[in-house]
């Protein structure tokens, strides 16, 4: 018994011409009594450059396996030499994802794709990866360095900028690994109206300050996105989730863009299509080495899925009690200065014990500032 292996090796220096006469072959030096080799799959490739990022190559109409060497190229290098990641239609026209920009083309008839057009759809936009991009109802999101765009055949817009702040605990964006960017992963659900985007992320952070000291290179949180009040990819770029409104106070309007973290290692998840034909769940593979693949299942009050691969799932939920000046002047029974409280009401349901921690408006607020109970 043994493994496959890939070998590599140089087998012909640099030549002007290639002699048409040319053959390749293989042989084994030496082998045991009773032994074997298998060779799966032999490829000869130029060194000098051995992978063209730039050319996608077409099949004939209704024949995928079909590909004409030569007039079967698509050629995306035009504009510049980033390398394409992947492409995917939207009414009609194919576009093209490279790591910075975005090029589109369509049928041509009586033209071979070697002679289709190919201009450049989007200069500054594009996906990180070969996964980074998603495609469906006819609109695209994908992940590139600037943040998450959604694409419907105009301008990208982006959906990303309250993950990208510069106040006080910087961006979150920018605490991603991006040395690690090509495998960032991106999906979305149009059925539960969420998207999801598998990152590496450097750990702890401001928002993650009980993670493990990481800087990984796969993906170890996953960004949730909840878009359940979007119902075009028009709604959703112009769905921002805090505002200011005319009197100076801010609103968080229900049902927009809502994000949430989830510390779940995935180096990839996709959609599969189950037995019934119609149902497409996710999948997500694991990224600790169990060689499992999980299911994201709804959770029940009682008698549901509310484990985490038969773990109990721990919860921490932080409330906001304090006001503003605006705030207070609609509810005039706290007062007009300090605020004193002199009971807290809470609601749970579970399984196990509750530990409850008071803050006072500062989270470095001194020892004798904290409150106990």
């Amino acid at each position: 018994q043994g493994d496959f292996t890939i070998q590599t090796a140089e087998i012909l220096t640099a030549q002007s011409s290639i002699d048409v006469n040319l053959q390749l072959a293989i042989q084994v030096a030496s082998i045991t009594a009773g032994a074997g080799v298998q060779i799966d799959r032999s490829e000869v490739f130029p060194t000098n450059h051995p992978v063209d990022t730039t050319t996608i190559w077409e099949s004939y109409t209704n024949n995928f396996e079909a590909v004409d060497r030569v007039t079967g190229q698509l050629g995306c290098g035009a504009d510049n030499s980033q390398p394409a990641q992947g492409s995917y239609e939207i009414l009609e026209q194919l576009y093209i994802e490279k790591t910075n920009s975005r090029c589109v083309t369509q049928d041509s008839p009586n033209y071979e794709p070697n002679q289709w057009n190919v201009p450049l759809a989007s200069q500054g936009v594009g996906a990180v990866g070969p996964n980074a991009f998603y495609s469906e109802e006819e609109f695209s999101i994908t992940a590139s360095r600037s943040g998450v765009f959604v694409f419907d055949g105009g301008k990208p817009m982006p959906i990303s900028r309250e993950l990208q702040s510069t106040g006080v605990s910087a961006s979150l964006w920018e605490k991603i690994n991006w040395a690690a960017a090509s495998t960032i992963w991106l999906r979305y659900s149009t059925v539960k109206r969420e998207l999801y985007i598998g990152v590496p992320m450097v750990t702890p952070n401001f928002w993650l300050p009980n993670a493990p000291a990481a800087t990984p290179t796969a993906p170890n949180v996953i960004l949730m996105c909840n878009f359940t009040g979007c119902a075009t990819a028009e709604e959703l770029a112009d769905a921002p989730p805090v505002h200011t409104t005319m009197f100076g106070d801010l609103k968080a309007l229900d049902m927009r863009r809502k994000w949430s973290i989830w510390q779940i290692a995935c180096p990839v998840a996709e959609f599969i299509t189950r037995g019934d034909g119609v149902s497409e769940p996710l999948f997500l593979c694991n990224g600790i080495n169990s060689s499992k693949i999980y299911q994201l299942v709804d959770g029940a009050a009682s008698g549901g899925q509310n484990t985490d691969d038969g773990a109990a799932i721990n919860w921490l939920y932080t409330t906001y009690g304090f006001t503003k000046a605006k705030q207070g002047q609609q509810v005039p029974g706290l007062g007009a200065l300090r605020k004193v409280w002199y009971y807290f009401a809470a609601t749970m349901e579970g399984v196990g014990q509750v530990a409850r921690k008071f803050y006072s408006n500062s989270l470095g607020a001194l020892t004798q500032n904290t409150y106990t109970a």
